[in-house]
């Protein structure tokens, strides 16, 4: 564990890249040797992908409802949920950072001012969050699950598991288990939704979650961890 801790610490620090080799997808059974960027941080993704929701015209909706054929109501409806989300999804983020932060009261403005969300309810979510848990119970369960060990490497606290997150790069995948993909019958505002969040390019569209099972079934090479 030591070992695997050293070579990931410098992502506490900085961006780091890292190489996930001969993963096997649970899901999809598809294997592949896989390019992931970790410490980064997802909250300022998340802002970024706030600021990109809010620029989405009424006259980009009505393109991408003729691109789908897809009523412009629904497109109008999907953009709504997709802000009112992100709103709450990226205040939760702040709320838990600006906690162990100085000169709050600067970077507070400087949140609202890049998010658009009015700094009076910002200021009221985060006397809130001192005594209520405003984060999802999925979202909270998630997060007491781990045992953190630095920015983009966790331990599942039951399967003891290492559990490799961040923003995906590339992959290169074994083409004698390209795996298997099922197709997915979604309703008309969840291909809205995916449409809008595509077009915008969100950061977070990115990001990923790899298990990588127990310490004893990977191989540390510097910053490539080999699945055996």
């Amino acid at each position: 564990m030591k070992a695997l801790f050293d070579s990931f610490k410098s992502a506490d620090e900085r961006p780091t890249f890292i190489g996930i080799k001969n993963y096997t997808s649970k899901k999809s059974g598809k294997n592949s040797d896989i390019n992931l960027l970790i410490g980064v941080s997802t909250m300022n993704a998340k802002v970024r992908d706030l600021a990109k929701l809010r620029n989405v015209t009424e006259s980009d909706l009505a393109t991408f409802a003729l691109d789908k054929g897809i009523k412009l109501e629904i497109f109008k409806m999907a953009h709504a949920e997709l802000i009112k989300s992100a709103e709450k999804n990226t205040l939760s983020d702040f709320c838990f950072w600006i906690k162990k932060q100085e000169n709050q009261a600067t970077k507070i403005k400087q949140f609202a001012k890049k998010t658009g969300i009015d700094i009076a309810t910002v200021l009221i979510t985060i006397e809130k969050s001192k005594t209520e848990q405003i984060a999802t119970n999925a979202s909270q369960a998630q997060t007491d699950a781990y045992i953190h060990l630095t920015n983009g490497l966790k331990l599942h606290k039951e399967t003891m598991n290492v559990h490799v997150y961040g923003f995906f790069q590339s992959e290169k995948v074994n083409p004698d288990q390209p795996g298997e993909f099922k197709s997915v019958a979604s309703r008309d505002k969840t291909i809205a939704k995916d449409y809008i969040s595509k077009q915008a390019k969100f950061r977070m569209l990115k990001y990923r979650q790899y298990d990588l099972g127990n310490i004893d079934q990977i191989k540390i090479e510097g910053t490539t961890l080999q699945i055996l």
